[in-house]
Parts: C-alpha cells; structure tokens; sequence
C-alpha cells in the first residue's frame, strides 16, 4: 500500500480514485497550507475544550440522510428526500457541519494524521506532494465529523449532493469499511464524470440514463451496487398529460447556466468557464434566431438562481429580452413548479432537463455540455443536437410531436421511474 493511502486510510482502488478526481478537474480544489487545515483543527480543539461537541444522541438502527446545511433548512428538498428514502425508515435527516464542536479525541486524531500526511509528503514527488495540499484541510474536517456521525450509531448513511466534495470522498470510504454501517451515496445531479468518483457500499445515480453513461463519462466506482434513481425533485413534479396542451403549445423554457455569473464565485477553473461562456453565447444566439424565425412562439428564459439574480439575467441577457416573444421566467417561481406550463425545454446540460424527461415532458439538449454527449449512445440520443443542428423546423416538429411519440423516441417506457434500476 502507498504511503499517502496509508495515512488517509484507503485502500489502492480508493486511492487511484481520489487521484483521478482531482486529476484534470474542472471544479477548482483549492490547495491549503499546513497551518491552515491545522489552525482548523486546533479551533475545533479549542472548542471542544471550552464546550465539548454534543452528539445529537445515539441513532441506532436509524438511517442517517446526511445533508448540507443549507439543504437541511430547505423544507421542499427535505419533504422531497423524505418521499424518496421512504423505504428506508426510521429515517434522520443529519445537516453535514463541519465547523461543529467535535469531541477532544477527534480533534487530536485529525491534528495527529495531519502531521502524519505532511511527514510523509516531503520525499514525495512534486505532483503527490500538490495533491497533499489539496486535501489536508478536507481530510481534517472529514477525521472530526466521520467522529461525530460513528458516535450517532445509526445502521445506515446517506451521503446527499456534491459528490465532487473531497470530505464526503473521504467519510463515504471510511464508513464503507465499517463493519456495523452501510454507506450509500445519492449523486442528486443528473450527469457523473471522473470527479464524482467514490466508494461506498451503493453509488446511486440521478436518473436511470446515467446508468447506461457513467463509464463512458469516466466516472468510477468503489461499490458493490450502482443504482439509476430518481431526480431530487421527482417527488414533486406532476407527470407529463396531453390535456391542457391547447394552453402550452407554442410555448418553450429556456434553462441557463449563467456562465457569466460563475466566473465570479471561483468555483470552476477559468479554462472551464471560458469555453462555457463562448458556447453558451453561440446557444443563446441560437434560441434568438429561432424566436424571430417563430414569432408565434414565446420562449421563457429561466435563469441559474444559484448563481444568477433577477437583475443580473435582466441585464445580461437584455438584447435576447428585447424580442417580443422572449421574456424571463415568473418571479418567484421555481422551473420544477411549472414544467406542465411549457411544451418543451431546452438546455445545454441543466438538471431540470432530466427532470422534465424523468416525468414524461418534452425537452431537448442544443449544444450540449461535454457531460451530456456521453449520453449519446442511451435512448436520449435523438433529443441531444450539436450547434445549429436545432433549426426552427426541427423544434417546430418537437412541439408538435405527441407525448406517446416523444416517450417511445427516448424510450421512457423502458426507463419507466417506477421503481430503480440497478447494474
């Protein structure tokens, strides 16, 4: 076993893993300096002194959905995780904290293996000794909640979201060897790649495409089972029906990405969000050419409200808003409410894409993202157009087209979301 794979308590597979998810990344991970994952520890230290970290009791034979926090206070997404792990009840929702008071013991553990890993990194090559700094900080928070949560006792977790995190990389692993806890990992977005490798005792997938995708996307897996599950929103989102289509008929949602607005937040590596801005530029002056060519269509465009404003979109997407058949989506509305308002969707590689898909409504990809091409070879290939191969004869023919036709283009009977399909 190597010696960085040792210290961080993984196995080779899980190892080579984490390597390659941080390998060519397009989501940024920030490298932290000795004294910053260790002044971590000693604050968590120094808390745990003064108010030692309380365990919100034993949850034995319990199912932990550990959350973040700010998905933990939001009460549609917990009535929603709650309708989809029904099966797995007496069931906990756990907010994922990791600034919480931990216990002294914990804070001492992720002091000593920090030392441990810096010690070992000096005789390492240049390119393992970056990787070290990459993840020193996310392995010292992981070390003190991976206390906390094995404390709590309960027979299962549930690791939601932001599979591209390296603490829940590193706590999903460590729970997948204990002996007495079963670590299951839901990816709630709709497309994998290299940087949602994990391991855990089941990898769950965001839809039953992916199932058929996430090799080719590079994604892998340290798992005894990989499920295609549902969309987080899917609890919510009402089935696709051919009545009241007189009312939607000639109207199509236009999902953004808001590339713009992302450079700000430093998230994703400028290289990344440089080739995203020019094609979401070409994909926006697409959808312009189809609202003067169809002037009896009204397109709605819906911006990212995680990284966009209302003002922002108003500002930025002005000259496409000045045609008369564009406006931007209602106020206070959020897409996955009203996907029954709109005929057909079309994204470059948005989630609500697959959520509209899951749930039987009309939509399209037109210059998709890279993640999204590797869907091509499943049933969604015939919904997935390359630039300007979407004219506004072909998006005429998929506002026309029935319901039954377009289910039985993509296939959805096969793909039906009763229940989850396993590999």
């Amino acid at each position: 076993m190597s010696p960085l794979a040792q210290v961080l308590d993984l196995s080779e597979l899980q190892m080579q893993l984490l390597q390659d998810k941080i390998a060519s990344a397009e989501i940024q991970y920030k490298p932290a300096t000795t004294w910053l994952a260790l002044r971590w520890a000693l604050r968590s230290l120094v808390a745990a002194t003064r108010k030692p970290g309380r365990h919100a009791g034993a949850a034995h034979g319990v199912s932990l959905l550990c959350v973040s926090e700010a998905s933990a206070k939001n009460q549609e997404l917990r009535g929603n995780l709650q309708s989809l792990f029904i099966d797995e009840q007496p069931l906990q929702i756990e907010p994922l904290d990791f600034a919480a008071p931990a216990s002294v013991r914990a804070a001492w553990k992720a002091i000593a293996g920090l030392l441990r890993l810096r010690a070992r990194s000096l005789l390492l090559p240049r390119a393992e000794r970056q990787l070290v700094d990459k993840v020193s900080l996310p392995y010292v928070q992981a070390v003190i909640a991976f206390d906390r949560l094995a404390a709590r006792q309960p027979k299962k977790i549930i690791w939601v979201g932001h599979s591209y995190g390296l603490p829940t990389f590193f706590l999903s692993a460590w729970f997948k060897s204990a002996a007495d806890v079963f670590s299951c990992y839901y990816i709630n977005r709709a497309f994998v790649s290299h940087q949602d490798n994990l391991a855990a005792n089941e990898v769950m997938l965001g839809n039953a495409w992916a199932l058929s995708a996430y090799r080719q996307a590079g994604a892998r897996f340290d798992a005894e089972k990989i499920t295609g599950f549902h969309n987080i929103y899917f609890p919510g989102i009402s089935s696709a029906r051919e009545e009241g289509r007189a009312l939607r008929k000639s109207r199509v949602a236009v999902y953004c990405s808001g590339a713009y607005a992302r450079m700000e937040l430093g998230v994703h590596t400028s290289d990344y969000l440089k080739r995203e801005l020019e094609e979401e530029a070409l994909f926006l002056d697409e959808v312009r050419c189809m609202a003067i060519a169809m002037p009896d269509v009204s397109f709605t465009l819906f911006y990212h409200p995680s990284v966009e404003t209302r003002e922002t979109a108003r500002s930025h997407y002005r000259e496409l808003l000045a045609l008369a058949n564009v406006a931007l989506n209602p106020e206070g509305v959020r897409s996955s409410q009203c996907h029954h308002l709109y005929e057909l969707g079309m994204s470059r590689g948005s989630n609500v894409i697959f959520e509209r898909l899951e749930a039987g409504h009309k939509a399209l990809f037109v210059r998709p993202i890279r993640q999204i091409t590797d869907y091509r070879a499943s049933s969604l290939g015939p919904v997935i157009f390359d630039g300007q191969a979407l004219d506004a004869q072909a998006l005429k023919k998929f506002l026309d087209m029935p319901l039954k036709e377009f289910h039985a283009l993509i296939e959805l009977q096969k793909k039906d979301p009763a229940g989850p399909r396993h590999e």
